[in-house]
């Protein structure tokens, strides 16, 4: 029986910028960065490689994704694990092309992580190429995608809804009735009486589901127990009894860590 050689990977040029040069890059793929891609890159090789949270700003339309693939692609090259974050499955189906013509060995792992190929997955996991996914691959309880070097967010503004999402409750007074009910009570020596009225005689109001207040459960005697029981109640397999379990240490915070619950109209 003969065994096929394994090779050592050649080491990763100096900098993202040199690596651009040394890429396989197919037919249609840009033929040289622009001015504001290779400077950025190159501040980035020179100061910024070892900081852990770093920000880049370019308008749309001026090459950010090309930037932010050859920096996955170099980390990966180090020995990373890499995953580039992308707010939508439609523009993460949109990089993964961009990254293809470019010459970056890349797999795109979206939707649910039982469909993703074993292949691409295994791609991913060995560091033999960079994960392509979306923001909910990313933000959830349970992420499949592992614990990545290195996590570049597409568009990172977006990231506030897919965070909030996750890590919060809605209780819908029409599909829990009584877990709302519930609810209402526990937080009811925190609303003032019209706004109380209001919600309890909702009869399509808009303004009022626009409406919003704050409370903070844990400055209220009871309150914080109050509210556990009746998020309990939300049915076992439901998405937001799923989301309650993200969530207990910010509902059963101490006085110096208060936690804040809003229901949904």
């Amino acid at each position: 029986m003969r065994f096929k050689a394994v090779t050592q990977a050649a080491p990763p040029p100096a900098s993202p910028l040199l690596l651009f040069d040394e890429l396989p890059r197919m037919t249609g793929a840009v033929p040289e960065l622009w001015r504001q891609q290779g400077d950025i890159l190159r501040e980035y090789g020179r100061a910024f490689v070892d900081v852990p949270d770093v920000a880049i700003e370019l308008p749309t339309g001026t090459g950010k994704t090309i930037v932010g693939l050859l920096i996955a692609d170099w980390r990966r090259r180090r020995g990373e694990q890499v995953v580039y974050a992308c707010p939508t499955r439609l523009l993460a189906y949109q990089v993964s092309p961009v990254a293809r013509r470019e010459g970056i060995p890349s797999v795109t792992l979206v939707r649910g992580w039982r469909s993703w190929p074993p292949l691409d997955r295994s791609q991913y996991e060995s560091g033999d190429a960079v994960a392509i996914a979306t923001y909910n691959t990313v933000f959830n309880s349970s992420p499949k995608i592992g614990s990545p070097g290195t996590l570049l967010f597409d568009d990172a503004h977006s990231g506030e809804q897919y965070v909030a999402e996750s890590w919060s409750v809605e209780v819908d007074r029409f599909e829990h009735p009584a877990t709302w009910t519930v609810l209402i009570e526990a937080l009811r020596p925190a609303l003032d009486g019209m706004f109380l009225q209001r919600i309890l005689d909702d009869i399509g109001d808009a303004n009022l589901r626009s409406d919003v207040r704050l409370v903070v459960p844990s400055r209220r005697q009871g309150m914080v127990e109050k509210i556990d029981t009746a998020l309990a109640s939300l049915p076992a397999n439901s998405d937001q009894s799923f989301r309650r379990s993200t969530v207990p240490g910010g509902l059963l915070g101490s006085e110096a860590d208060p936690g804040a619950s809003r229901d949904r109209h």
